[in-house]
């Protein structure tokens, strides 16, 4: 229901006019990390190195939640990275 809005250009219903919360029914962390030899040590150094170095700058996401997070940062920030999708780690 949040992403929808953002996805589609026309759905039949509107989100937060047509819906009311009833209970939280998950919630999970998104962590931000780099190589601990890179020279990034905020987001703020991040999204200037991804600026000054646009091919450079990769990132990797093992679900379409954590991408379309991602592409927001990079909207919000203006930082070019590219994606590198990879597979949910197996719990075993």
């Amino acid at each position: 229901m949040a992403i929808n809005p953002a996805v589609y250009a026309k759905l039949p219903y509107d989100s937060v006019r047509d819906f009311v919360a009833v209970s939280e029914l998950a919630s999970f962390p998104l962590i931000l990390i780099v190589n601990p030899s890179s020279p990034i040590k905020s987001v703020a150094e991040l999204v200037a190195y991804a600026k000054a170095n646009p091919d450079k700058t990769n990132y990797s996401s093992s679900s379409a939640s954590f991408q379309l997070v991602t592409e927001l940062f990079k909207q919000r920030t203006g930082a070019p990275m590219q994606s590198f999708p990879t597979r949910a780690p197996m719990i075993r």
